[in-house]
């Protein structure tokens, strides 16, 4: 193995198990704060997070993807690009800090529900040192060494989830808890910034030239572009429900939707091993292109199948233990969930286009997609509240997908019709699990059901031959095989 590979190996192993840390403790401490707060207090402690979130689009502004890129080609530039960025996302903080503050004060002006400002302001502060933190991993990132900016995460994980706690027992409140995040998001910039200045020289003290500022925010627009879709596509719906129906209603809503995205990881570190690879064969062996994303898509759908039944049936079960005042949810999260099949499947797509050099396309998709979303939630959220949020959210998936899928078939021939065999005999495996899932509620406890779930599915899909030896022995080179590294050819299917 290359020296070049080796290190694209380990990065990609450091941030993988790193961001598999933070979404578990994540959804934890998300968890935890749902039980302890009720849905009002957990829809404020969201809804002032989403409106933050959303308006951190103007701190960023693509800059951070500019860095990694620029600071890979041109090391020694690593201080100027660094001072600058820096310059450049003081002001735009506090420029955007005000717009956020000058917002929810107007909506409180008008009687329009909203978080509580004193949360919001919280949030806002997060939102300019989440942006710092940013720039510095991206540098990190530029230098091809990300097993420093894998061990903040964790540690400001573990931190966040700490003082989170004792908050929550304490003094339990989404301020606190917000200023419990807020403690962590600036321990991890002291961290980081303490390294790099050991390393840059002075990146305490921004700078700006006007030159270098010019150069970054002219190549930042594609990246602002696709920041502000993809953004605005997660968090917007939040926001909506917020100003039209209160932090109730986000809080019920958040329970489902928070459920949903803890298991994106999955594809998502699916599609980060095989990007590398789907970007070679696309440029020297468009046959295995096809192959490896045929069997991209087949696998996600194995994986996400039974993971959308269970939850659907688990629904009740599971949002009882948050509390009474949860049960609602349980609606919501039945909504939801079957969307989930969509968002794995359209990982491997909207890789493809990016690998092809078609991610222009992919904007396109998730700026349709948005716009979908929106009129939905406009039209549905008034008369449905979180229900109606929850079936925008499935109709835009869906739209998604359906898009990803028209535009990913112009570059290769997807085996659809594979795929609808595939599909079939999953559908058989995930009706005989979920029968064993009903069946069993009543008598025995969730891990064993989880358990005894996951042996039938699996035991049906190799009595169908849906998956075989052949199946095994790829997935198993997939998780050896370092990723960006030199990729075997793939193993012909069926065997």
């Amino acid at each position: 193995m290359s020296e070049e590979a080796r290190t694209i190996a380990k990065n990609t192993t450091y941030l993988t198990t790193a961001l598999v840390i933070q979404k578990a403790i994540a959804f934890l401490f998300f968890l935890l704060i749902a039980k302890l707060l009720g849905d009002v207090g957990t829809g404020e402690y969201v809804g002032a997070f989403a409106f933050s979130s959303l308006f951190s689009i103007g701190v960023d502004i693509g800059l951070a993807q500019v860095l990694v890129r620029e600071i890979a080609r041109s090391p020694e530039r690593t201080e100027k690009f660094y001072r600058t960025t820096l310059g450049m996302k003081l002001v735009l903080g506090v420029l955007v800090y005000g717009a956020l503050m000058a917002t929810i004060v107007s909506l409180n002006y008008f009687g329009i529900p909203h978080p509580g400002i004193s949360v919001v302001a919280i949030a806002g502060i997060i939102m300019m040192a989440d942006s710092l933190v940013l720039t510095g991993t991206s540098i990190f990132r530029g230098w091809q060494n990300l097993w420093f900016e894998s061990i903040v995460i964790i540690v400001q994980k573990i931190g966040v989830l700490a003082v989170g706690v004792a908050a929550l027992f304490l003094f339990p409140s989404a301020f606190n808890v917000s200023v419990a995040i807020l403690v962590g998001s600036l321990f991890s910039y002291v961290l980081l910034g303490n390294y790099l200045s050991r390393r840059v020289g002075q990146p305490w003290r921004p700078s700006f030239s006007k030159t270098t500022a010019k150069f970054l925010l002219r190549l930042a627009v594609p990246f602002a572009i696709a920041g502000v879709f993809s953004t605005a596509y997660v968090q917007l719906d939040s926001v909506l429900l917020s100003i039209l129906q209160g932090n109730s209603a986000v809080g019920l809503y958040s329970v489902a939707a928070k459920t949903m995205n803890a298991f994106a990881f999955i594809p998502a570190a699916f599609v980060a091993a095989l990007y590398p690879a789907l970007s070679s064969f696309y440029v020297s062996a468009p046959d295995l292109l096809k192959r490896t994303v045929d069997r991209a898509l087949r696998y996600l759908l194995i994986i996400g199948v039974p993971i959308a039944v269970g939850i659907y049936l688990l629904a009740d079960n599971f949002v009882q233990r948050l509390g009474v005042s949860y049960g609602p949810s349980a609606e919501a999260v039945r909504i939801l969930v079957p969307s989930l099949i969509f968002v794995f499947l359209s990982f491997p797509l909207g890789s493809l286009l990016n690998a092809t050099n078609r991610q222009h396309w992919q904007t396109a998709i998730i700026g349709v997609s948005l716009a979908v979303n929106v009129v939905c939630n406009l039209f549905w959220i008034p008369a449905y509240s979180y229900l109606g949020a929850s079936a925008a959210w499935f109709v835009s998936n869906a739209c998604y997908f359906i898009l990803d899928a028209v535009f990913a078939s112009r570059v290769v021939r997807i085996s659809w019709s594979t795929m609808f065999v595939s599909a079939i005999r999953v559908g058989l495996a995930a009706v005989i699990m979920g029968y064993i899932v009903s069946a069993s509620l009543p008598a025995l406890p969730l891990f064993a059901i989880v358990g005894l779930a996951a042996i039938c599915y699996g035991f049906v899909l190799v009595l169908t031959r849906e998956i075989t030896m052949n199946d095994v022995r790829f997935l198993l080179g997939l998780m050896r095989r370092p990723v960006g590294g030199n990729v075997q050819p793939l193993p012909p299917e069926g065997l």
